[in-house]
């Protein structure tokens, strides 16, 4: 009932099984002493230790909160494809469709068994808008936005997902500067 294709099965889900149980008795997830001869949880940037949607595990069934990492990733990319498109000016249905294309659409489906790089590739969206909003406004207003989901997408444990986000935001600001939209403080 739970996807186990490549990484998932005996990669990611023991990780998350061993987060799960130290969530639960309380406990800062620093060691899982089952897998590999012992495997770091904290230090490992791919057990997603500090990110925040992992408190599933805290809170529902193991399999439970595995499907659910899976639904809400999935909206949190749509919903944010969803409101870049409409911020970028177009249409409801072009927009739903942007949205659906990008949650569903064959490099975020193909990332589902890659959980860390999923769950750090459905932030993109977000991301983009968050950063175009603090480019085009005046003043720092739309910092702190911007801040909370570059950190929420690096907690989610895919440093190579996050630079390269850096980049496309670099890039995506290269082009507003050069359009003349991004203000000068």
């Amino acid at each position: 009932k739970l996807p186990l294709y490549r990484d998932l099965g005996p990669y990611f889900y023991p990780m998350r099984f061993s987060l799960a149980q130290s969530l639960r008795a309380g406990e800062l997830p620093l060691w899982d002493a089952r897998m590999a001869m012992g495997f770091p949880l904290l230090a490992n940037f791919q057990s997603g230790a500090l990110y925040a949607p992992n408190l599933l595990y805290l809170f529902l069934p193991f399999s439970v909160a595995v499907k659910a990492t899976f639904v809400v990733h999935s909206l949190i990319a749509s919903s944010g494809a969803f409101c870049l498109a409409r911020h970028w000016g177009f249409a409801r249905a072009v927009s739903l469709l942007g949205s659906i294309l990008f949650a569903f659409g064959g490099v975020t489906v193909s990332l589902f068994n890659l959980l860390n790089h999923f769950q750090a590739a459905v932030w993109l969206p977000w991301l983009v808008l968050a950063a175009e909003r603090q480019l085009t406004s005046t003043g720092c207003r739309n910092i702190f936005g911007f801040l909370l989901v570059a950190t929420v997408e690096f907690l989610a444990g895919s440093p190579e997902i996050y630079a390269m986000s850096m980049a496309i935001l670099f890039i995506n600001g290269v082009r507003l500067r050069s359009e003349r939209l991004v203000s000068c403080f």
